[in-house]
């Protein structure tokens, strides 16, 4: 959301995909994990029930990243978050590594 003068911004960032609106004016609705007991005609063509082994609904464990900032006085920090969690660092090693002898270069 961003006031109305466009200075100050306000962001929410997951580490999932989820649904979200604002049906009213400076409200935000998120929607993590969805549950209906019939069928609510806007897609699916079935109802959403997903339960546990014990018939209790899901846990959807989630990571929200909140954000206000100025735009006038500094960047976002979207796009640094969405690296950190969408593409963490990656390590790589190699145990049986073995020296042949000089590098060719061509």
């Amino acid at each position: 959301m961003k006031e109305a003068d466009g200075s100050r911004v306000f962001t929410v960032m997951n580490d999932r995909s989820q649904g979200g609106s604002a049906l009213v004016e400076g409200g935000i609705e998120y929607m993590q994990h969805r549950r209906i007991p019939a069928d609510d005609a806007r897609g699916m063509g079935d109802f959403l029930d997903e339960t546990d082994e014990d018939g209790l609904g899901i846990k959807v464990p989630a990571t929200y990243f909140v954000q206000i900032f100025d735009e006038e006085k500094r960047n976002t920090q979207q796009r640094r978050v969405l690296h950190r969690t969408m593409d963490p660092p990656q390590y790589f090693f190699n145990f049986e590594l073995k020296k042949t002898g000089e590098p060719k270069f061509i």
